[in-house]
């Protein structure tokens, strides 16, 4: 059998590459009769790792392909021409199954798609969750049309007969609440990848810290939808002597002028320190190994996070969002503590009694580690 494995928007900024590589990797040990076919943007390329095995190839775009995608202005017309090559590279490798690492770029392309092999993806962004920015009018008639555009742009894409697998990253609940509209709507364990960690990285001095420091740790790319603000404004309630034990550690690529936002947050009692990149793996596993507690109290988000998976590898406990994916998970395997984004107060207790009682602190994510391991994400993609 001859599967077709395809992201052609991976960006250095995140996690797709990890599981394009981490893929990858796996496949080309595992011992069966398929051939597996990569394809992905020239971006990736230089960072890449391509392991020596006969049973993978991985292919990238050519550079008249990459012009020819970078002069489309608007996204209907790249990802439309994007399917194009997606769509001509799987006839022509005769595929039997093609895999979307991202399927949502291309729902409204797949109905036309008449040709013989079959098609999975990874659906990133489903409706069923979604939720309205706030309680205005104006935010609740955004979210019924945005809704709605995604819910016809979902049941166009069912038209197609090809379908094997729509997979929903660590959501048990929607396919099983799916499966009158369509069989096809599966789970999938969103993966923790395995890192090597630099031992010889030591969080506290770097950041020139004092050993008690208690730290909190904020990671990826960070934007108004972290809300970075409504934590730190959590932590300014405490009481001085509260808030002189903690650091809270922020890393990752900052959304274009959001560091000079947080700028007022700098001169309280409590340490705030601020490190605008993209660290290595190694660095990303010893500055989770050295933290206590890891925030991920996203707003208005719904999906599930690779932060979290992380943080269970290292048994450190999380303060997340009350509802969606990751609230489900977090209460299934017991690993943090969950609050309305919105609510100051609410998130300032759950702190002040994590800095009180270090036996909150403890928790353990190798149950969750183990139901979601490379090998129950690739083998149920290819199933």
């Amino acid at each position: 059998m001859i599967i077709v494995i395809v992201d052609l928007n991976i960006k250095l900024d995140g996690h797709k590459i990890g599981f394009f590589q981490q893929s990858l990797n796996y496949y080309a040990e595992r011992n069966d009769e398929h051939k597996y076919l990569f394809l992905a943007n020239t971006e990736i390329k230089k960072q890449l790792e391509i392991p020596n095995s006969a049973k993978t190839e991985v292919h990238f775009l050519s550079q008249d392909q990459e012009n020819n995608l970078s002069l489309k202005t608007r996204n209907v017309f790249k990802f439309y021409e994007q399917w194009k090559i997606i769509h001509e590279f799987a006839l022509t490798n005769k595929a039997d199954l093609l895999i979307l690492l991202e399927m949502d770029l291309y729902q409204i392309f797949i109905p036309f798609n008449t040709k013989p092999y079959r098609i999975s993806g990874i659906w990133f962004r489903p409706y069923m969750r979604m939720i309205s920015d706030n309680e205005s009018l104006k935010s609740r008639l955004r979210y019924f049309s945005d809704k709605f555009k995604k819910a016809l742009t979902f049941s166009l894409s069912l038209l197609n007969t090809k379908w094997q697998s729509i997979f929903i990253l660590n959501d048990e609940a929607q396919p099983l609440k799916m499966k009158h509209v369509c069989q096809a709507v599966k789970y999938l364990p969103d993966p923790v990848f395995e890192y090597a960690k630099d031992e010889n990285f030591d969080l506290k001095s770097a950041y020139n810290l004092p050993k008690d420091k208690l730290v909190f740790l904020q990671f990826g790319f960070i934007d108004d939808r972290k809300n970075t603000h409504n934590i730190l404004s959590a932590i300014s309630l405490l009481p001085v002597n509260v808030q002189e034990k903690i650091a809270v550690i922020i890393v990752g690529k900052f959304q274009a002028g959001f560091e000079e936002t947080l700028s007022q947050f700098k001169n309280q009692h409590y340490t705030l320190c601020l490190k605008d990149e993209f660290v290595s793996n190694e660095e990303m596993e010893a500055t989770f190994a050295q933290s206590d507690v890891i925030l991920r109290m996203n707003h208005r988000f719904s999906g599930s996070s690779g932060i979290v998976g992380i943080a269970a590898r290292h048994n450190k406990i999380c303060v997340l969002s009350d509802f969606g994916v990751m609230a489900d998970q977090a209460k299934k395997y017991k690993l943090g503590y969950l609050e309305n984004p919105d609510n100051v107060l609410g998130i300032s207790k759950i702190i002040s009694n994590l800095v009180a009682k270090p036996a909150l602190r403890i928790t353990s994510g190798q149950k969750y580690l183990k139901d979601h391991s490379l090998a129950m994400f690739a083998e149920t993609l290819i199933q």
